[in-house]
């Protein structure tokens, strides 16, 4: 360095600005591209978890609903879809449509015929603990709660799985 007529050391030579440009923008392509690279790879290097079984899929059950005897219905459960409900897990709810209270709210499971329940039993035609195809639930105006007009569904959690839109009137 060589210093000025003024006694002070002489400024450093300016470097060229396009210089620190063009490695500015090297360097913020380099990261665009990176963060986008990590971004694509994201769902490859963490993918989202499939379900090992079905239960937690909900599909509708297939119900028939007949009267059998005064105060007596029969609900027959005709089809499952793809999944087969654990009796234990499934809830039956009766409801007054006019009022919108629920009458009944049972496990399925809490239902057989051991029990004597006085609004239901439920007859698990294979003895294998689930909601299939062939099962029954009887429900029975004799426990006071059953009436005919009034809405039954079937739920999984907040889930309706069945739902029977009024029982039919009474065999006169």
């Amino acid at each position: 360095m060589q210093p000025s007529d003024s006694g002070s050391p002489a400024p450093p030579p300016a470097e060229k600005r396009s210089g620190r440009r063009k490695a500015f923008l090297v360097t913020a392509v380099v990261l665009t591209l990176i963060i986008v690279i990590l971004l694509a790879a994201f769902p490859v290097l963490f993918p989202k978890p499939e379900p090992s079984s079905t239960d937690g899929l909900v599909t509708h059950l297939g119900l028939r609903v007949n009267q059998t005897s005064p105060g007596n219905w029969t609900i027959t459960v005709v089809s499952g879809g793809s999944t087969i409900y654990k009796a234990s897990s499934v809830r039956l709810t009766v409801m007054n449509q006019t009022t919108g209270e629920a009458t009944v709210n049972k496990v399925v499971s809490k239902l057989a015929p051991a029990r004597n329940d006085p609004d239901a039993v439920y007859n698990d035609r294979n003895d294998n603990s689930k909601i299939d195809a062939g099962d029954t639930i009887v429900l029975k105006a004799s426990g006071g709660h059953i009436i005919a007009g009034y809405k039954v569904q079937f739920f999984i959690g907040n889930d309706i799985v069945g739902t029977i839109r009024d029982l039919p009137a009474e065999i006169g």
